[in-house]
């Protein structure tokens, strides 16, 4: 019977956001290809207003490209920046005001929140800096950072540049950064 008290219950409550990683005006994120944002609720969301329009992420004006998936045991979305997060931006990711809970309750507002990303530190070189030991056939060079640098910077024309008595050198081939030791590797084309 409908005319029982307490026979309905209305959830009027919106979802909001309890967490989110990184965080607003965080500036030492972590960059590279890797990188992911994740986003907490309130309560569970509807699964089907969580798709990649209903968040935006922006470095400056241009849009990075995402995608969201929904984790519903966290009651988490995590939001992957398909060409990963670039070192030293400033970014802004947006959050639409679509996104809905089971009960279809929206978002209040759209919900925005900016961070940065790390600049990457040089640590250790190889040879050494300044040093006057290096191996004579073994013309390899590696720089050792703290964090990723992306690797679609480094297509970039000039992004590794070696000079030898202050003339630029070419060099062997494209420098491959391994985000897993945070190593920079490449080598002149004459040796």
């Amino acid at each position: 019977p409908f005319d029982v008290p307490g026979a309905f219950t209305v959830d009027a409550v919106r979802p909001s956001i309890i967490s989110r990683s990184p965080a607003a005006d965080e500036m030492d994120v972590v960059a590279g290809s890797a990188a992911i944002i994740v986003i907490g609720f309130s309560e569970p969301l509807d699964e089907a207003t969580v798709v990649d329009a209903n968040f935006t992420l922006r470095q400056g004006s241009t849009l990075s490209e995402v995608r969201a998936a929904y984790d519903s045991t966290a009651q988490a979305v995590i939001v992957t920046p398909l060409a990963g997060l670039a070192p030293g931006f400033e970014y802004a990711l947006e959050v639409s005001s679509a996104i809905t809970d089971l009960a279809v309750n929206r978002a209040d507002d759209a919900d925005t929140w900016i961070f940065r990303t790390r600049v990457p530190q040089l640590v250790a070189t190889s040879p050494a800096d300044s040093s006057t030991l290096a191996l004579v056939d073994d013309s390899r060079i590696e720089a050792r950072f703290d964090t990723a640098i992306l690797s679609a910077a480094l297509q970039v024309s000039g992004a590794v540049e070696i000079s030898r008595e202050g003339q630029r050198v070419e060099l062997r081939d494209a420098p491959i950064f391994d985000e897993a030791t945070g190593t920079l590797r490449f080598e002149p084309a004459e040796g």
